[in-house]
């Protein structure tokens, strides 16, 4: 079977726009990048989102948060910013993925101004 490539960039841009002015959650990347492309395996989509992820939180154009587990509600019980020496461990940690479960922490990307401004211009308008 043929390999599909998911360009790292758009998920990038995917990721940058979501985590502007809220948060993008790992969970809802994958599902987000699999509708996009349907054509692609789960482990192709997992593997580049991470590749991208980790591009991006390394180039400072997003943050990783979590929420920890058993929180009641995320704004409540407040966002926790991922220590860089954590975040690659964290994304290649399949756990991280998946979607919110009151028994584990729940992992957020977040958009910074770096990365706003690299990946979001007036031009672009949907992804």
């Amino acid at each position: 079977m043929p390999q599909f490539a998911i360009g790292l960039h758009y998920i990038a841009a995917y990721v940058v726009a979501a985590g502007d002015g809220d948060r993008c959650g790992l969970s809802e990347l994958l599902t987000a990048i699999g509708t996009r492309h349907p054509e692609a395996g789960a482990e192709q989509i997992f593997e580049s989102c991470v590749a991208a992820c980790t591009t991006l939180v390394q180039s400072e154009h997003v943050r990783l948060e979590m929420t920890p587990a058993f929180a009641s509600r995320p704004g409540r019980d407040g966002y926790v910013t991922i220590a860089s020496d954590q975040v690659d461990a964290t994304l290649r940690n399949p756990v991280s993925w998946e979607s919110p479960k009151e028994s584990h922490a729940s992992y957020w990307l977040v958009a910074t101004d770096t990365g706003k401004a690299a990946y979001i211009s007036e031009e672009v308008v949907s992804l």
